[in-house]
């Protein structure tokens, strides 16, 4: 009976468990998990208590109970129909739902709904997240209910496809994983594993039992292995501090024993469905997983647990063992808290998943030097051996190489700005020993507008760039590189009391549109979001925020590359063990291609002769090489790379110079793409440069490979134009209501919706003052009554508040009344919030200004703090939305990149589309020229899908680039970054490599080179055999010598240049050019930049040149494209792309690093090295000097110092062993060797530049050519030429011999022209007379159209003038008035005579004449007024006009020293003791340009010229040439008139003397003596003293005539004295020491007018600027007048302002420097040192310059002050000492007796208190009362004395301001009586600004209710009636509009 209880208790669960199951989907035996009721509760422990005794009452019971239970399952089902319900709701251990769940994931996945699943499970809010929690965290059973195969293993199954894991959505896809980290779940799984294990080969086979239905239960120990596996790989994947977890680490074990297990059973029960592939995968997983618990044990601290993000229960960690070693070197070297002394900074830590890849402030301003770990297996390191420690290695190594330069530069502006010195610096360099950085500063940056996340700013333009116009700068912007989109760019400035802020952003759009003006614009977004908020404000407030950009390579695209590697950090890469070092062998071995293990036979039909035939290759079979080779144009190396190709998942091609190893890259791409399954494809190419990405995809589809896509938007090739994939996808067919487009556009708007919400938080940050469209909706929140009251411009009692517009409301009447100073004091107040409340209840309109204060204050504190809130939720936002538009963006583009067969990229844009080849999952990976890319970029090109990488390069080329020297490999530090991935593979992993040994390009005499020195193999192909010899040059192949040095010797310079070679070539290349080649078959080659500035400048002269983009982006970082050469960079087009035509007429110059994989015909290299130290520099290289001598196809010539190369201890063994082979050969000397084309024994050695031109200027020899012309047959005249050997553009220069015949010529002349000019008509000179009978010479063939122009009389009548006419006009009647030539000298206006012709003259113009009359003539004569300076006017006459400056010479001089500026420019006066001196007078003791104050003498010298007679001159000056000696005199001084009194001639004058006894004084004649003038006109003394009216400057004796003393200087105002000029040429008398006082004293005048002129010229440009800046300010704030209150201030303006008192300072400075004035002091000195009189001042008067210039620069200096105070509120002292500035100018004035300036000081007085008044520069009302008194007191004196002393306009102006002023205080008794009457009338109704009037005695007075005067009543005031009836006033009164104006204004 037990029995057979218990076997029907079994079947009865059972069964139950079975209709539970159906009911549920999925019940099974015992309960069936809890499918059903019944099984519900037997799962639960719950047992029927079943009757034996009536079995038909229990079957009717069990009826009816399966009955209910199918209901319930079935209303459960209906319930939860839809994931998201179900989500909902908690399972709280109820498996059923589990269950549920569970299948509806799966009818999801079975769909392909994989984007719904993940986000309804990936998303907060849908409740996924939670239910995935409940199911990691539910304890789990392998036996009994089985839930873990039931419920735990299906999810994970589902959850792990590749389908999820590789979704776009990956922020969903990672929430999903880390819910299943914890330590319940690893326990659970643990411990399940491990039964499974246990209980595995049992009898029990039901674990794995397949159900009806349960298509997603495991079957097999692969069912449970795979998923798991999937999962804790994905888990460490995302949380690598995992590993640490014991229980994580117990999880990986027991699925390594389930592995065993699997590995040693027998079992049947293995699904055959399972994939091998899957097996595989998770097999090389858990293989990872292990080895990395390993490395766990070894590393040296557990990464802390606070980095964690996900982390919920770390579990014990686990035991670490580190070797004492790297303990050690951790502790004094290692990273971030491995280091004893602490992290570096905020970003130092062990492990590179927790830095950041952008760099922070405090790692760039860190002084102590980072962690940099050595390239090197053999380094100590705190990593053990493995791929991880390889990537932190390159990662840190390449993250410093990016963000190194830019710590060198803010570490050195930091230095600068802490000592001051970068104040007008605006180029700097910074530099740590090794490297150079040039950086660049740019002031005045402001942020205008945001756009989205990006913000606008603007800076002020570089000065040198300013200088250019604008076309100029539009074009340096489209040229430079600096600044350009992806950059980084600094910003820095200073806050009060703080130190200077760093900010880093990187350029997000630069337009050189917007760029050309003086500020450019920038579109940037900074590196750290989270600091916008800061920098908005920090643009707003800081004035001396400045940016700094470089043009060194701190390029946005780097940091994708940082964060790929990152990426794969952790992560198990299937080629990760072949690129590591220190690996066995048997790690080593390099497997076939995965996805080629199912394909056996490849057809190679597409790359042989004849594509139509099958060429079918057996990989597993021997390779067909010699069937191949002859089939296709491979060589035997080239087949063998394709092979190893094929047969390696890692495979390297090394091909040397010329090898084709780029055509072996494109025929291993075409047999790919023609037989691996679109499945294996796309394949991805990666080129480094864009430039060879191009030419690499253009041979693709040359060779038929057309269904490509470049990705990029940086390719310059027309033929890759369409296969874009931007082009592609605006051309793409995609449906437009598709669900992911729909989700497409609507995250697009989503986002655009984010951005403008941020613009407008920015908008507010950016604002310095907030108006009511930003206080009204927190006012309305905070109070909604205020806002009410405040919008409406109401109270609560109903009385308005009207505006003085209609727009104005009651918040423009609200504000103003409160005063700035007391928001600042309430700013100030730490408690000013507390009573806001009690506040917020109060009418707005009761408030007093404090209370105003406060609520303004707190409205605003709101306003700014919700603002930056708001910015940062939305930036988050932002950031999010970005995220997964990018994701939607990849899955777009991702559709179309599958369909294609290659995808083309650079490594960078691999690097920034991470996600991109995430989801395209590239199998094959083909690298051009990887040799020359750092090993960072292609790592980053890895991912766990990669199975076939193919790297073709030559690592005896050119190295990688490095921005820091020391981390290259040639710095010896051990760093080696640029040793590219292909040669570290190559030299140190031993990877086996395929070297191509077939050479296609150099002529076997330069090929030799190469091959005895780098590839001994090297082959010559017979093509290259047949090259022909260079023409005009004995050899292929010649290295000339010299010892020239070069032109730099400065070994820190990094720019060397060899003036020597460079003419050297320029002769050269023009020579090969005149040999027949084209300027694009040239190429010249140089390692150094500054060489190829110069090759460039000397080359362009003579032939276009080109320079390619790269080298132009080298010139410009180091700063060497500027000056002359960025002249000729305008002049070249400014065309970016070349095409090959163009570069076939451009002559090729380029450094040697950018000219890898490029070939000429002929190439000449300037090695520019020679010093006397030997030093070689980039010669030292061997793989620069490989490529260098490897690019040649023809020729080859060097131009260098061979013996240095030589003995330089920096010598490498490449140029000992060439130059070696150069001797062996006979082609090195210290000449090049040239050989005529026409007389091949004609040779010619050239040794200097010059003798090219010499000897083979026309590129032949020094022979003539003698060649027949075959034009005409004369022999060529050139010198033998190679050009041109036909002789068809020849110009023979010898007289043409034909003679014309009859019909051409009547008297058959012969040609007189050259032989290559055509003869045309005979142009012979014949004598010819025409009928008129005036013979005349004409040519030949011109008789016929003769015209004479014999001139003859004729008599015009209507002007009465006979004048002279062409004798053809007489003939034929044609002369009218018009004609007429006689000159019209009629007088002028000007009272010039007219100088036109009559017939031209308007005065001579008859008044009958009926034709139109022409216009007024203009005078032409020269002006010749007489300027003050003695000049006269130059210029053409100008009547209307004055004199502009004189610009001739200034003809100031004496003894000591000359004037040789313009005359208009003032001169100093000389201040050197007067030379003027004589025995009988003495000498003057005043300086030499002050007035004389010795006496004249009148007698005759008694010195001898040096012809041996008496010298005829006076006393005291310098004695003349023998030209004017009475008896040697020259006939043209004999003939001038020297006595303009009595009109006689120096030969007339002197013929007494000359007849009488030979040197006989002039006394005896009575004759006086002579003055010779600098202009050489004589005179006698008489004649001179009486033109320049020496009596009015000396007494004289009327009796004796004798010279008594010194008349006074001193003039009547305003009088001055005038330059006295010769009367016969009339150039200013200057230098006649006899005339000395009155010279000086006029040209001290002079001066002084021109200081003067110049002077006040400066003020009124001073004026006329500061008029301009107070217009605009007024326009912008409107003072008082109701201007627009939201207009800022300019803010250059504000600088403007504060800039007037220092230009100033320098104008008064230069007042005080007056020449005038150094020359009074000097004469006042001289005269106390010789104890002259005191009354000698009169005397030798000087006059002091005009104080009044000085008054105007000074009283501009405090109107710009006053100006000021808008800007300086509430600051009284400035106001104080403002109006002490214009009192001193006052009180100045007036001593100087300048009245009206006195006036104008006061007037400026007055404005200046009404700003000060209106812009609160007073402490109180009572202190601005007195001080308003005392300005009207001031104005009252002054309208006085204006009106004393006729000053009209002032006196108005005064009269004007003063009711102003008193309007003021009038607002303030408004202002009592609208605050004392408001209270009175607020119970009536009625507003209360509506109805106010005046008494008849002007008192205020105000009427209720609606208004109308309704009774009379007496006024409190005076008594006077007030008010009326019947809504009419009383007489008298009136409406108080002026009362209501003012109160507007308050």
């Amino acid at each position: 009976t037990t029995q057979s209880m218990d076997s029907q208790k079994k079947e009865t669960n059972q069964r139950g468990g079975g209709r539970g199951g159906r009911g549920g989907r999925g019940g099974s035996g015992d309960g069936g998990g809890g499918g059903g009721r019944g099984g519900r509760e037997r799962a639960r422990g719950i047992d029927f208590k079943i009757k034996s005794k009536f079995p038909k009452e229990h079957k009717e019971h069990k009826e009816r109970r399966d009955k209910k239970d199918r209901k319930e399952n079935a209303f459960r089902d209906n319930r939860y129909s839809h994931l998201d319900e179900l989500l909902r709701v908690p399972f709280d251990g109820d498996v059923s739902l589990m269950l549920i769940f569970s299948r509806k994931i799966s009818e999801l996945v079975e769909n392909k709904h994989y984007e719904l699943l993940i986000s309804s499970l990936g998303d907060f809010e849908k409740g996924g997240l939670n239910r995935l929690n409940e199911i990691a965290r539910f304890v789990t059973e392998v036996d009994g209910p089985k839930t873990f195969q039931k419920v735990t293993i299906p999810i994970i199954k589902n959850l792990t496809r590749p389908a999820l894991y590789e979704s776009t959505l990956k922020q969903e896809v990672d929430r999903i994983y880390l819910k299943f980290e914890s330590s319940d779940f690893f326990e659970n799984s643990s411990r399940c594993v491990q039964k499974i294990v246990d209980t595995k080969g049992t009898a029990s086979n039901l674990i794995f039992q397949k159900e009806h239905n349960a298509v997603d239960y495991p079957t097999s120990i692969r069912d449970v292995f795979v998923p798991l596996v999937r999962l804790v790989s994905k888990i460490y994947s995302l949380h690598r501090a995992a590993i640490a977890n014991e229980l994580f680490a117990k999880l990986v074990m027991s699925l390594h024993y389930l592995y065993d297990c699997e590995i040693n059973s027998q079992s049947q029960t293995v699904n055959k469905d399972s994939s091998d592939d899957m097996w595989r995968e998770a097999r090389s997983e858990l293989k990872f997983l292990i080895t990395k618990l390993e490395d766990e044990k070894q590393t040296l601290a557990p990464i802390p647990a606070s980095h964690s993000k996900f982390a919920e229960k770390q579990g014990t960690p686990i035991e670490k063992k580190p070797h004492p070693v790297l303990m050690q070197y951790a502790m004094e070297y290692g990273p971030g808290e491995l280091r004893a002394q602490g992290p570096r900074h905020d970003n130092d830590n062990s492990s590179i998943e927790f830095i950041k890849t952008q760099p922070t402030e405090s790692e760039l301003l860190c002084e102590d030097g980072p962690y940099l770990p050595r390239n090197s297996i053999d380094y100590p390191h705190h990593l053990p051996p493995g791929f991880d420690r390889h990537l932190d290695i390159q990662f840190r190594l390449f993250r410093y190489d990016v963000i190194g330069p830019l710590s060198m530069i803010v570490q050195d502006y930091s230095k600068r700005l802490k000592k001051n010195s970068v104040a007008g610096g605006t180029r700097w360099t910074a530099t740590d020993g090794y490297t150079s950085i040039h950086y660049f500063i740019y002031n005045n940056v402001a942020a205008t507008r945001s756009k989205g996340s990006e913000l606008v700013i603007t800076f002020q333009q570089a000065p040198n760039i300013l200088k250019k116009n604008e076309k100029q700068r539009q074009i340096y912007w489209d040229r430079s590189k600096r600044l350009e989109t992806g950059s980084v760019i600094s910003f820095c400035w200073k806050n009060a009391g703080c130190p200077v802020t760093w900010q880093f952003a990187k350029v997000v759009y630069r337009d050189s549109k917007m760029m050309k003006d003086d500020r450019p614009q920038l579109n940037i977004s900074l590196l750290n979001p989270d600091l916008l908020n800061e920098f908005v404000e920090a643009a707003k407030s800081s004035k001396g925020m400045v940016m700094i950009a470089s043009n060194s390579g701190f390029f946005e695209s780097y940091f994708p590359v940082l964060d790929a590697l990152k990426g794969l950090y952790g992560q198990m890469i299937p080629l990760s063990r072949l690129l590591i070092q220190g690996n066995s062998l048997e790690n080593k071995a390099v497997g076939c291609p995965k996805y080629l293990d199912f394909i056996r036979y490849l057809d190679f039909s597409k790359i042989t002769l004849n594509p139509s035939q099958s060429f079918r290759v057996d990989l597993r079979g021997p390779f067909p090489s010699d069937l191949l080779m002859r089939s296709s144009t491979l060589d035997a190396t080239q087949i063998d790379a394709i092979r190893t190709c094929l047969t390696q998942e890692l495979a390297l091609v090394q091909g040397p110079p010329g090898t084709g190893k780029s055509y072996v890259g494109i025929q291993l791409a075409r047999i790919l793409v023609a037989n691996v399954t679109q499945f294996d494809l796309p394949i991805l190419c990666v080129c480094y440069t864009n430039h060879a990405l191009d030419q690499f995809l253009e041979e693709l589809i040359k060779n038929g490979i057309n269904n490509l896509i470049r990705i990029g938007g940086r390719s310059k090739s027309k033929i890759l134009e369409d296969k874009n994939l931007i082009t592609i996808l605006k051309a793409g067919d995609v449906d437009r209501f598709s669900k992911p487009k729909k989700r497409l556009n609507q995250c697009y708007w989503e986002t655009k919706q984010t951005e403008i919400q941020i613009q407008e938080d920015i908008a507010t940050l950016a604002l310095e003052k907030l108006g009511w469209e930003h206080f009204k909706d927190e006012i309305q929140k905070t109070s909604p009554h205020m806002y009410t009251s405040l919008r409406s411009g109401e109270d609560r009692e109903g009385y308005s508040t009207k505006g003085r517009n209609k727009k104005e409301k009651g918040w423009d009447l609200w504000v103003p009344i409160m005063r700035n100073r007391e928001v600042r004091d309430v700013r100030k107040d730490k408690n000013s919030f507390s009573n806001v409340n009690e506040l917020l209840n109060k009418d707005p309109w009761h408030c007093n200004q404090s209370e105003r204060a406060q609520l303004y204050h707190f409205w605003h504190t709101r306003i700014i703090e919700g603002a930056r809130n708001r910015l940062k939720s939305n930036m988050l936002q932002h950031s999010r939305q970005k995220t997964e538009l990018e994701h939607l963006q990849a899955e777009e583009r991702v559709n179309f990149l599958k369909k294609a067969h290659v995808v083309g990229m650079t490594t960078s844009g691999v690097a920034k589309n991470q996600k991109l080849i995430h989801r395209l999952q590239p199998k094959v990976i083909i690298c051009e020229e990887a040799a020359e890319v750092l090993e960072p970029h292609i790592l980053a090109c890895l991912s766990k899908s990669t199975q076939h990488l193919i790297l073709i390069g030559d690592h005896l080329q050119l190295r990688p680039k490095c921005e820091v020297y020391h981390l290259s490999a040639d710095s010896k530090k051990g760093y080696d970054l640029d040793i590219s991935l292909f040669e570290r593979l190559v030299t140190q992993c031993r990877i086996p490599i395929t070297t191509l040994e077939t050479q296609r390009r150099m002529h076997p005499s330069i090929s030799e080179i190469v091959r005895r020195c780098l590839y001994p193999r090297l082959k010559d192909s017979p093509s290259v055999t047949t090259y022909p010899p260079v023409r005009g040059v004995a050899s292929n192949l010649w290295f000339m010598t010299h010892s020239v040095h070069e032109s730099n010797l400065n070994e820190e310079s990094q720019s060397k240049t060899n003036a020597y070679e460079v003419d050297l070539i320029k002769e050269f290349v023009r020579y090969l050019l005149l040999q027949g080649y084209k300027p694009g078959e040239v190429t010249v080659l140089t390692p150094y930049l500054g060489q190829l500035v110069e090759l460039r400048s000397a080359l362009s002269k003579t032939t276009e040149v080109f320079v390619d983009d790269r080298d132009l982006e080298e010139l410009e970082k180091n700063d060497l494209d500027a000056g002359e050469e960025e002249q000729i960079q305008f002049k070249e087009s400014s065309t970016t792309f070349v095409t090959k035509d163009t570069l076939l007429n451009r002559i090729r110059i380029s450094t040697v690093d950018n000219f890898q994989g490029e070939e000429s015909e002929v190439i000449v290299i300037s090695l520019v090295r020679s010093n006397p130290n030997n030093s070689i520099g980039f010669l030292k290289i061997n793989n620069r000097v490989n490529v260098m001598l490897s690019r040649a196809k023809h020729g080859m010539y060097i131009f260098g110092n061979s013996s240095m190369l030589e003995t330089s201890r920096h010598a490498n063994t490449l140029w000992p062993v060439t130059l070696e082979y150069l001797r062996q050969k006979n082609a090195i000397g210290d000449y090049i060797p040239l050989v005529c084309q026409l007389h091949p024994k004609t040779n010619t050695d050239i040794r200097e530049p010059s003798e090219f031109r010499e000897r083979v200027f026309d590129g032949g020899c020094t022979l003539l050519c003698g060649a027949r012309l075959p034009k005409c047959g004369h022999a060529c005249p050139r010198r033998c030429h190679p050009d041109d050997r036909n002789h068809v553009a020849a110009q023979c220069k010898e007289k043409c011999p034909r003679i014309r015949p009859k019909s051409e010529c009547e008297f058959e002349h012969d040609c007189k022209k050259k032989c290559y000019e055509e003869c045309g008509p005979c142009m012979e000179r014949i004598k010819f007379t025409p009928p008129c009978g005036h013979a005349t010479i004409v040519a030949c063939s011109l008789r016929d159209e003769h015209q004479c122009t014999t001139p003859v009389n004729y008599l015009i009548r209507k002007c009465g003038h006979e004048s002279s006419q062409d004798c053809w006009k007489v003939q034929e009647g044609v002369i009218t008035e018009y004609d007429c030539r006689t000159p019209c000298d009629t007088p002028l206006e000007c009272r010039h005579l007219c100088q036109r012709m009559c017939g031209q003259c308007v005065h001579r113009a008859s008044a009958h004449d009926d034709q139109k009359i022409r216009k007024k003539p203009l005078c032409k004569s020269k002006c010749d007024r007489n300027l003050f300076c003695g000049h006269s006017c130059a210029e053409v006459c100008h009547p209307s006009t004055d004199c502009p400056p004189c610009k001739t010479r200034c003809t100031v001089h004496c003894a000591h020293s000359e004037c040789k500026q313009e005359c208009s420019v003032g001169c100093a006066i000389c201040n050197y003791s007067c030379v003027w001196n004589c025995d009988h007078e003495g000498s003057c003791k005043l300086p030499c340009g002050a007035p004389c104050s010795r006496l004249p003498c009148d007698l005759q010298c008694d010195k001898f010229l040096t012809c041996g007679h008496m010298c005829p001159s006076v006393c005291g000056e310098k004695c003349p040439t023998p030209d004017f000696c009475i008896y040697c005199a020259k006939e043209n001084v004999q003939g001038k008139e020297i006595d303009f009194i009595n009109l006689e001639d120096f030969k007339d004058y002197y013929a007494p003397v000359v007849k009488g006894p030979p040197n006989q004084r002039l006394e005896v004649y009575n004759l006086d003596p002579i003055i010779i003038l600098e202009c050489k006109c004589v005179y006698t003394l008489s004649s001179m003293d009486n033109l320049m009216e020496l009596e009015k400057f000396y007494e004289k004796d009327q009796n004796s005539g004798k010279w008594t003393g010194l008349k006074p200087l001193t003039l009547p105002s305003g009088a001055q004295y005038s330059a006295k000029t010769c009367p016969n040429c009339r150039k200013p008398i200057a230098g006649i020491q006899r005339y000395g006082r009155q010279i000086n004293r006029v040209m001290i005048d002079v001066t002084e007018r021109k200081f003067a002129l110049s002077f006040k010229q400066e003020i009124s440009a001073l004026k006329d600027e500061l008029q301009k800046v107070q217009n605009e300010v007024n326009e912008a704030i409107s003072i008082k007048k109701g201007g627009d209150s939201k207009k800022e201030v300019p803010s250059k303006d504000k600088k403007k302002i504060m800039s007037f008192n220092q230009r100033g300072d320098s104008l008064l400075k230069k007042f005080r420097e007056h020449p005038v004035r150094k020359t009074y002091e000097a004469t006042v000195a001289r005269l106390k040192q010789n104890n002259l009189p005191h009354d000698m001042n009169d005397l030798i008067d000087v006059p002091v310059v005009d104080s009044t210039l000085s008054l105007e620069v000074q009283m501009l200096q405090a109107d710009a002050s006053a100006l000021g105070l808008i800007f300086k509120k509430n600051q009284p002292q400035e106001y104080t000492k403002t109006f002490k500035k214009y009192e001193l100018i006052k009180q100045s004035a007036n001593d100087s007796k300048s009245y009206s300036t006195a006036i104008m000081a006061v007037l400026r007085i007055a404005k200046l208190f009404m700003i000060a008044y209106q812009f609160e520069q007073f402490e109180s009302e009572d202190s601005s009362k007195i001080e308003k008194k005392r300005v009207l007191d001031l104005l009252d004196d002054a309208k006085n004395r204006a009106a004393k002393l006729q000053m009209d306009k002032l006196h108005e102006e005064i009269k004007a301001i003063i009711p102003q002023l008193i309007k003021l205080d009038r607002q303030e008794l408004f202002r009592e009586i609208f605050q004392a009457l408001k209270g009175e009338l607020s119970s009536k109704r009625g507003g209360f600004g509506a109805h106010w009037y005046k008494c008849p005695n002007g008192h205020y007075y105000g009427i209720g209710e609606c208004g109308g005067a309704m009774q009379q009543s007496k006024c409190p005031e005076c008594g006077a009636t007030i008010g009326g009836g019947n809504h009419r006033l009383a007489e008298g009164n009136t409406e108080a509009n002026d009362f209501l104006e003012a109160v507007q204004g308050l």
